[in-house]
Parts: C-alpha cells; sequence; structure tokens
C-alpha cells in the first residue's frame, strides 16, 4: 500500500471517521443497501465534535447565499492552519488534481451540499477556482 492509502486509512481510524455496525443493526446506504461500516469523510476536519460545529455553521450559512462562501472558507482556512490531518488531506487533494488532471484543465469545483464543502470549498480557493 503506498504511503498516501496508509495516511488516509490511518487518519479515518485517528479521527473516527469510520463507523463499524453492530452485527445485528447494520448500515442502510442511500442507494438502499445494507453494509457493514460507514465513513464519514467529513470527520478528517478534525474529529466528530470539530465536524458536528462546521455543519452548524454550514447549516446555518447556507440561506445567505451572498455571505455562505465566505464564512466556511474563513473558518476552512482556520481548521487548514492549525489541524495538521486536515491540512495533509486538503494538500493531498491539491496535489494530485495538479498532477493527474492539470489544474488548467478545469475551472470550477463544486460540491453537493453539506459533507462536500469540508473539502470542496478550500480546494477551490487554494487553485484560485
Amino acid at each position: 500500500m503506498c504511503d498516501l492509502n496508509k495516511d488516509l486509512v490511518n487518519w479515518i481510524f485517528e479521527t473516527d471517521a469510520i463507523k463499524v455496525a453492530e452485527p445485528d443493526k447494520p448500515f442502510w446506504y442511500t442507494s438502499g443497501t445494507i453494509g457493514p461500516y460507514y465513513v464519514n469523510t467529513h470527520y478528517l476536519y478534525g474529529g466528530e465534535e470539530k465536524a458536528g460545529k462546521m455543519l452548524a455553521l454550514i447549516e446555518g450559512a447556507k440561506n445567505e447565499p451572498l455571505s455562505c462562501t465566505g464564512k466556511v472558507l474563513e473558518n476552512e482556512i482556520e481548521n487548514y492552519k492549525n489541524d495538521t490531518i486536515y491540512k495533509a488531506v486538503i494538500d493531498r487533494m491539491i496535489s494530485f488534481a495538479k498532477e493527474y488532471i492539470g489544474s488548467e484543465n478545469f475551472d470550477f469545483i463544486s460540491g453537493g451540499e453539506r459533507r462536500d464543502w469540508f473539502f470542496s470549498v478550500i480546494a477551490a480557493h487554494l487553485l484560485r477556482k
């Protein structure tokens, strides 16, 4: 396993992003199927508590379209400066985009509402998109 994968697996466990179901209580996925585990990738922001606070901020800000992105980005930049796991995840996303896609090959970064915003807003900012 390459270092990137090993690091990501370690970070998923370190931030408690992975939840394993009890044997008789599997998780229902949005696809309508069931499974034994669930990964909350937004916990890579710094754990469940910090991610919960960010989701609350997003929930409050999303109804104010003109200021929403700025509020989210401000918090993400602060967290990027102070959380080593979050910074490493974002830095690797940026490196991947530059190396394998080429940042000149796209103009926008989109993220679905709420949990994707943990990654898409700051990536767009750092890539100047």
